[in-house]
């Protein structure tokens, strides 16, 4: 049990053995306990320890893992820290670290001595940090390991064999060049068309990168899923790929859906086939042990095959490309780069496609997503947000229910 004194008001911290912390505003004149609030912090009971931050007292809470409780520019915070789970703490002042925390944390390998400082003051989310080797263009969590799949890519860099061939010939002429980092000599242009691109499997339990494989012959990652066929008993890694592509004026040379199995536990990729497509597959989607792939303006459906993706069927009538595909139960919400959603069904008896609703504004979709069985929601690239239903006659246009401006 702890007292924290803000710069007004008094407070009465309780931590329970449930792992919750009480929080009771004390009266300063009749001492009466007002306004309780109640926070779960982990599944271990709840230690308190009275800290020092910003040159006020603040509340240091103990359990499955750390939180701080402290006033910064006139607003109260609770917020978990990103680090270890501490079995005991207090406040610690040194030369070094004017306001820091040391804290004993006990495992099987023995106890252990930590010294930690809060930084990163107001800030509401906790947050952790995996460095990239280009920027993330999507990610898909694994729907039985739960590692992170991310794909990365960079427009007009080197690839990282491409990089080292020509770190190895800028050594040859200077070594003393060499040695010094991209920070300070700088990242080396190339034309346009060139891209860097990579697909990585990281663990969000220790922030560890398991696997990352690099697209050789200048391909950019633009799609990745992960999906069930009827054929195969285990889960296989699909990525769609662009190579020599130019946004403006837009031009590619091959467009590929590349197919890799987790083996090693998920840990490793192995990679099994390519299908070319003709078009860039900017959208992937898994469908009753099928696949659902946006290839430019197509939607296209594919099942496995031993040595390339085998297509089923398709619909070409859409405008400037499918750019996502959702699905829920038999029905596929699909969204045209600048035409909004489209509502389709599959007839498995004819083998076809077919659109019975659409929206009615031709909408600039960047990203959507699937709220129940009638409802979609959508944004634009005008910073719109909306959302969209399905009237009870099936064959009726979306229905307009919400849209907000920014303004």
């Amino acid at each position: 049990m702890e007292i924290e004194e803000s710069e007004k008001d008094l407070y009465l911290h309780v931590g329970l053995h449930n792992g919750v912390l009480l929080k009771t505003a004390v009266d300063s004149v009749t001492g009466s306990l007002t306004d309780t609030r109640t926070r779960f912090l982990g599944s271990k009971a709840v230690r308190l320890f009275k800290v020092s931050i910003m040159g006020h007292s603040a509340l240091l809470a103990l359990s499955s893992r750390p939180w701080v409780s402290y006033n910064y520019l006139g607003k109260d915070y609770m917020t978990p820290l990103t680090y270890d789970a501490l079995d005991f703490a207090s406040g610690f002042s040194a030369t070094i670290c004017a306001e820091g925390i040391v804290g004993v944390h006990n495992s099987s390998q023995g106890s252990t001595l930590r010294i930690i400082s809060s930084n990163k003051l107001g800030e509401i989310f906790n947050q952790s940090t995996v460095p990239l080797r280009y920027s993330p263009r999507k990610l898909v969590i694994h729907p039985t390991l739960k590692s992170l799949i991310i794909i990365e890519s960079d427009h007009r860099v080197l690839g990282e064999n491409e990089k080292n061939a020509f770190k190895q010939k800028l050594s040859e002429l200077n070594a003393e060049v060499t040695e010094l980092s991209e920070q300070q000599i700088g990242v080396p242009k190339v034309d346009k068309g060139k891209w860097g691109s990579c697909v990585r499997i990281v663990d969000p339990a220790q922030l560890e990168t398991l696997e990352l494989v690099e697209f050789e012959q200048n391909q950019s990652a633009v799609s990745v899923l992960v999906a069930r066929f009827d054929e195969r008993d285990d889960e296989v890694l699909l990525v769609g790929t662009v190579r020599n592509f130019v946004p403006k004026p837009k031009s590619f040379s091959e467009c590929f859906i590349h197919a890799y199995a987790f083996v090693d536990g998920g840990k490793r990729l192995q990679y099994l086939h390519s299908t070319p497509v003709e078009d860039i597959p900017l959208s992937l989607a898994h469908y009753k042990g099928k696949l659902l792939a946006g290839i430019g303006p197509t939607l296209r459906m594919f099942s496995w095959g031993q040595k390339k993706l085998l297509k089923k069927c398709e619909l070409k009538h859409f405008h400037a490309g499918i750019n996502t595909i959702n699905v829920i139960g038999d029905r596929i919400f699909t969204t045209d780069l600048a035409d909004s959603f489209h509502v389709i069904k599959h007839k498995a008896k004819e083998n076809q496609f077919i659109e019975f609703a659409d929206d009615v504004l031709p909408r600039w979709i960047t990203s959507a997503c699937v709220l129940d069985y009638s409802t979609v929601a959508g944004g634009d690239k005008f910073e719109n947000f909306f959302v969209c239903r399905l009237p009870q006659s099936k064959f009726i246009s979306l229905k307009f229910l919400l849209i907000i401006h920014r303004c």
